[in-house]
């Protein structure tokens, strides 16, 4: 949702590398339509899909992100966030021979600016409801969702250092809250993290995880050691 001014970079980065044979992108009520912006920087590629939503005020990640997923043609996914540019095809396909096996998905670091990398099988993301839509704001969407995934028996592949094959493009905590009700990111990712563990303790293991201290899997033992 009008971030036009790092789109074309991003778009560029994924539909140069063969691998990729479709992009969908949701254009959120952004203020100037994608699609107008694309076609005046005279920049078309087939492989681009955009849909676009009219009439939000506000920016919902979780539904933006199940929009497009359910806009993809291919059963293989990656999501990525419109700042993450592709650096090294060749290491990102090493990464995707893991996530691509049956009961299988990847995601990149908790705790970085590249957390909302991610590579699933769509029946995978269906079978446990896509991105939670009754989060709002900022914070929180990425983290429940691998739990998810998780907890329904797939084999968890961390990729450690997502720098290796991916740059983000550089923002200020203003921007990536600009489209959004709340502005104050710390509450309402911890709010977020309440409403999908449903518990206050919750957000020491936030904290932890912001830091890159825990795995999906490590704060899932310790949540579910907390509830017995």
């Amino acid at each position: 949702m009008d971030r036009n001014g790092r789109v074309r970079k991003c778009l560029r980065s994924w539909v140069e590398w063969e691998g990729c044979h479709e992009l969908v992108l949701v254009d959120w009520s952004s203020t100037r339509p994608v699609e107008e912006f694309l076609n005046k920087q005279n920049f078309n590629n087939k492989k681009i899909k955009i849909i676009r939503v009219d009439g939000e005020e506000y920016f919902s990640r979780s539904k933006s992100f199940n929009l497009a997923v359910r806009n993809c043609t291919y059963n293989n996914i990656i999501k990525i966030d419109i700042d993450y540019v592709l650096t090294d095809k060749n290491i990102l396909e090493e990464h995707l021979k893991s996530a691509f096996q049956p009961k299988s998905f990847a995601h990149s670091s908790t705790g970085s600016h590249l957390t909302g990398f991610c590579a699933f099988n769509r029946a995978d993301f269906e079978k446990v409801g896509g991105y939670n839509e009754d989060l709002e704001d900022w914070g929180y969407e990425d983290e429940d969702l691998y739990s998810r995934l998780t907890k329904s028996g797939l084999s968890e592949f961390h990729i450690k250092k997502p720098k290796n094959f991916l740059f983000h493009i550089p923002h200020s905590n203003a921007l990536s809250v600009k489209n959004h009700k709340n502005k104050n990111r710390r509450q309402t990712k911890l709010r977020n993290a309440k409403l999908c563990e449903g518990q206050e303790e919750h957000r020491e293991l936030v904290k932890m995880a912001d830091k890159g201290m825990l795995s999906v899997k490590e704060r899932i033992e310790r949540v579910s050691k907390k509830n017995k």
